[in-house]
């Protein structure tokens, strides 16, 4: 594929991204605003399925909003919107991985191959930190959809 070939899909992609933004963005930003404030990010971090108290809903707004506005503004949305798209992916990669091991299709994964998986992106500490984080089965074996929600609540 040409380099401008490869840059006309890119720009393909980008604007039907900004436009499935921007629709999203006018859902929650009252009309006529350029923005919408903390009560409307609550109803965005419910919209993407985040459980939040107000503290922490009151961070992320200082994390989002840089101008110190007390509003959100497109640009900052996307920025939220985009890094909850790639969590998202990275859970589904999560799980895929995890399917590949789970030869008896029952949800679960035995230690020994969890840790000898992980073992290329973790640090053994790491990869026993996680493993007692989350309860395992009677055949003392890993519920894969547990481990994915308790590692991506501690990489948050």
């Amino acid at each position: 594929m040409s380099s401008s070939s490869t840059t006309t899909t890119t720009k393909k992609s980008d604007t039907k991204d900004t436009k499935k933004y921007d629709n999203m963005f006018r859902i929650f930003a009252k009309e006529g605003n350029e923005g919408f404030g903390i009560k409307e990010l609550s109803d965005v971090v419910q919209y993407y399925g985040i459980e939040t108290n107000d503290r922490e809903l009151r961070e992320m707004m200082f994390e989002l909003d840089s101008f110190g506005t007390d509003t959100v503004t497109f640009n900052q949305f996307v920025k939220l919107a985009t890094k909850k798209m790639k969590d998202s992916e990275a859970e589904e990669d999560l799980r895929n991985a995890f399917r590949v091991l789970d030869k008896e299709g029952n949800g679960f994964i035995s230690i020994d191959e969890f840790k000898q998986t992980m073992s290329e992106r973790l640090s053994t500490e790491e990869i026993n930190e996680l493993i007692l984080e989350v309860d395992l089965g009677d055949n003392r074996e890993i519920n894969y959809e547990e481990l994915i929600t308790v590692w991506v609540s501690v990489s948050k």
